[in-house]
């Protein structure tokens, strides 16, 4: 928590986004790795069993999906974007033995 010189309110450190919120309201609170603030009620409950967050988190997310052009997840064989934490991944240096380790990782 810091205090502002102008007003002398608190407010919580900026977040990711550069917001900042009045020092004591839940909107300080930052949730751990593996858990998600879904609101502003402060409440941290942890990921769902088979999805991750990073510290901060307002969801939870696959380690790793496939999904298809409208972001809807592949199920079973076939092709698609493949994404980590939510994010696409490059195809450069990305091998062949890269992707038969993400493949066993998923099935």
């Amino acid at each position: 928590v810091v205090s502002t010189q102008s007003t002398g309110e608190s407010k919580c450190p900026p977040s990711p986004a550069g917001e900042e919120e009045v020092a004591g309201s839940s909107a300080c609170v930052l949730c751990s790795a593996g858990s998600y603030k879904p609101d502003d009620t402060g409440v941290c409950p942890l990921c769902p069993e088979g999805t991750v967050s990073d510290s901060g988190a307002t969801k939870c997310y696959t380690e790793f999906d496939v999904v298809d052009s409208a972001g809807q997840s592949v199920v079973g064989a076939g092709e698609g974007i493949l994404l980590y934490k939510a994010g696409t991944v490059c195809d450069e240096y990305f091998s062949n033995l890269a992707a038969a380790a993400l493949c066993r990782k998923m099935t």
